[in-house]
């Protein structure tokens, strides 16, 4: 006799194999259970895959351009200030802490610019050429290759008259000075008491010979756009102009009661005075021993 499944014990009784099945709310559970950890499964490889992704370093995000490596560089033949050029597009202008200068991306055409700021000598040529005289000299004497100090604004401006030349905007003197990545000095992001004339830490009684901080060049290479003098801008202060200003080649407000200055100087303390996002201003006419200026080109279409 064959058995229902067709296998025989030894003794030749059947093997009967018997089904057993849970009662339906047995299960159910069963079937609940395992849904459950099917989904738990799933949602701990997400949190997996998230942590993954976290944990996974990040791309370098550089979405402006780099000033380029080589600098290039002129001389103006009316005062034989030598210029460096800085190229046309966009740069990070502002930082977020500062409320008159938030950040945003600006765009620029090309501009060359002094390397320097206008020195004693170049300032005395001005002055021998036009019939102007010297303003009264600081404290420690005029001296050729310091920067020209005691000058208002309308002084600053009928230099670059002279020269051919124009006052930097602020949005010009700002990307000459930080380049397009926004950094907030001009060497880069970390205070470095080698790259500028100043006295923090220290108590400075006068103005340095230009150029006296290679190590604070800026990425194109213009020196002392932190420290040594404030430096006159074109534009009227207004503390709220920059928070709506055009995106392209702006030029400052229509008007105002006092001028920008950038910078800092060699009698300043305090290090965020050096930032290159930070905006100082002064009536036009005011005059010190810590105030100068330099000067900005346009560029030529051969030369952009």
């Amino acid at each position: 006799m064959v058995g229902s499944n067709g296998f025989y014990f030894p003794d030749g009784s059947p093997l009967i194999i018997t089904t057993l099945r849970p009662d339906p709310e047995a299960e159910a559970q069963l079937k609940a259970d395992r849904q459950y950890a099917a989904d738990k499964l799933v949602e701990d490889k997400k949190a997996l895959e998230r942590l993954d992704r976290q944990l996974m370093p990040l791309p370098r995000q550089n979405p402006l351009p780099s000033p380029p490596r080589e600098i290039r560089r002129r001389i103006n033949p009316k005062d034989g200030a030598e210029m460096v050029y800085v190229a046309a597009g966009l740069f990070l202008m502002g930082d977020e802490d500062q409320s008159d200068n938030p950040r945003r991306t600006v765009t620029l055409r090309a501009f060359w610019i002094y390397k320097t700021p206008v020195t004693v000598a170049e300032y005395r040529k001005f002055c021998q050429a036009t019939g102007r005289e010297l303003p009264e000299a600081p404290n420690w004497a005029w001296k050729d290759d310091h920067p020209i100090v005691n000058v208002t604004w309308d002084d600053a401006r009928a230099y670059c008259d002279w020269a051919g030349a124009l006052l930097p905007t602020e949005a010009q003197w700002e990307k000459a000075a930080r380049g397009t990545d926004g950094r907030q000095y001009p060497w880069g992001n970390e205070w470095d008491p080698g790259g500028l004339w100043c006295s923090v830490g220290q108590s400075r009684i006068s103005t340095a010979p230009v150029g006296s901080s290679p190590a604070g060049a800026s990425p194109y290479g213009c020196l002392d756009m932190a420290g040594n003098v404030w430096q006159w801008c074109a534009d009227w202060y207004d503390a709220d102009y920059l928070k709506s200003a055009p995106a392209t080649n702006p030029t400052g407000h229509p008007s105002g009661t006092r001028r920008v200055l950038r910078g800092g100087s060699w009698d300043v303390s305090l290090e965020p005075y050096f930032r290159s996002a930070l905006r100082f201003n002064s009536a036009p006419s005011s005059r010190g021993g810590n105030v100068g200026f330099r000067c900005v080109g346009a560029v030529r279409a051969d030369l952009n």
